[in-house]
């Protein structure tokens, strides 16, 4: 996901990836999930204030000109 950011040029975009599964690991999470998570893999669109502004349940594509324009209208809003 950053490589694809960071070639988009889209600014303010950070990635989190939970690789260690401390965060979403159901009921033996270590850490408390920031928001509700509905399956797996998932994507949220989180905005400056720290809300979330979207999600998306499933694997994304984010390589598709539809991910790309839905990026940079969220880059445009922060």
């Amino acid at each position: 996901a950053r490589r694809l950011i960071d070639r988009l040029g889209l600014r303010g975009f950070a990635s989190f990836i939970d690789r260690d599964g401390l965060v979403a690991s159901g009921p033996k999470s270590q850490v408390q999930t920031p928001f509700q998570l509905y399956g797996m893999p998932m994507s949220y669109v989180v905005d400056a204030r720290g809300r979330t502004a979207g999600h998306l349940a499933g694997a994304a594509d984010w390589g598709t000109p539809e991910a790309i324009r839905f990026m940079h209208y969220f880059a445009r809003e922060g």
